[in-house]
């Protein structure tokens, strides 16, 4: 019952969604107690990124973890930038060779993921109205000629709101298919 409650509070779900998802997942695969195994691999890696930054699992404040993880990253960007020349946070051109860097020292994994041209149907049916205003267009038409779709698409949890991702954006999903998605790369933008 634990590893219904944990999964349900981690996913804002009714704990019985959980429970009838692993039972019917139970009865396909043949795997039993999968959402203690979830929750015991999640608790694992919870511990060892937790000691990685010096923390102890458990009483643990949230500010605690906000100060290591800012440490953190100080420590990180010290080690990391100055391999960078010309690295530069402010505009694209030193993004991109940040993003280079990275491409250099982390292979990207292979993943399943969504057309570029289903992309371009998701935006076309909702346009996201903050990035279009932002950017300066009138028309999606305009914005999809001139703008990176990816880049865009990216962007629409951050910058759109959960009124309109939640109330039109999302619902397309259910309408996606298996054909809809494609084997490739990550793309680190």
């Amino acid at each position: 019952m634990y590893a219904y409650e944990k999964l349900a509070k981690l996913l804002r779900v009714d704990k019985d969604v959980i429970r009838n998802i692993e039972e019917r997942l139970g009865a396909e695969t043949g795997i039993k107690k999968g959402a203690e195994k979830i929750v015991e691999e999640n608790n694992a890696l919870i511990k060892s990124h937790l000691e990685r930054l010096g923390l102890n699992y458990a009483p643990l404040l949230a500010e605690d973890v906000y100060a290591s993880l800012l440490a953190k990253i100080k420590s990180d960007d010290q080690k990391i930038f100055p391999t960078i020349p010309g690295y530069r946070l402010n505009n694209r051109e030193g993004s991109e060779l940040i993003a280079q860097a990275l491409k250099r020292v982390v292979h990207a994994p292979r993943g399943f993921f969504l057309k570029h041209d289903r992309i371009e149907g998701l935006l076309r049916a909702e346009p996201p109205p903050k990035i279009m205003k932002f950017l300066g267009y009138r028309d999606i038409d305009s914005l999809l000629a001139k703008e990176d779709i990816l880049e865009v698409f990216s962007a629409l949890r951050f910058l759109e709101g959960n009124d309109w991702l939640n109330g039109g954006f999302f619902k397309q999903y259910e309408k996606l298919i298996p054909a809809d998605f494609e084997q490739r790369e990550m793309i680190v933008k």
